[in-house]
């Protein structure tokens, strides 16, 4: 399953991004001068499943909430699979950035890519959303 959801949609982003050529050898994707081996937890599924879980938490009609589900875990699986082929150009260019990038830089992008993407979501079903509603804290005056 990594490699047809994750590393062939890779690939084409790392040709994309100026790799070339790019082989796809199993969880893992080569060009001459780099390699990026997928492992558990770098396949994009907890981004995917907390986008699901973000969907099915919110107070939307289930119509809403299965374009949801169909829209925000592919946004998400897309998005991971840019990370892996930016690190892997990276690892190309200019290795000693891998390690922060790949450790501190991605996982941030990823999160915040992630909020963005939800609350576009929540926001194209009519209501405003914010921190308070996100919390489930009611702002307003005591009775």
């Amino acid at each position: 399953m990594v490699s047809h959801l994750v590393i062939a949609p890779a690939k084409l982003m790392a040709e994309w991004l100026g790799a070339t050529p790019v082989w796809a050898e199993g969880a893992s994707l080569r060009t001459m001068r780099a390699r990026v081996v997928v492992t558990d937890g770098c396949g994009g599924l907890e981004w995917c499943l907390l986008s699901a879980a973000a969907v099915l938490s919110w107070s939307a009609s289930w119509l809403s909430r299965v374009a949801g589900l169909l829209l925000l875990p592919a946004a998400m699986l897309a998005a991971n699979d840019l990370r892996i082929a930016c690190l892997l150009r990276v690892l190309e260019v200019n290795p000693a950035y891998f390690n922060w990038l790949h450790a501190t830089v991605a996982p941030l992008l990823l999160g915040g890519f992630a909020a963005v993407a939800f609350s576009w979501w929540a926001r194209s079903l009519g209501r405003s959303v914010s921190l308070a509603a996100l919390s489930g804290l009611h702002l307003g005056r005591k009775a």
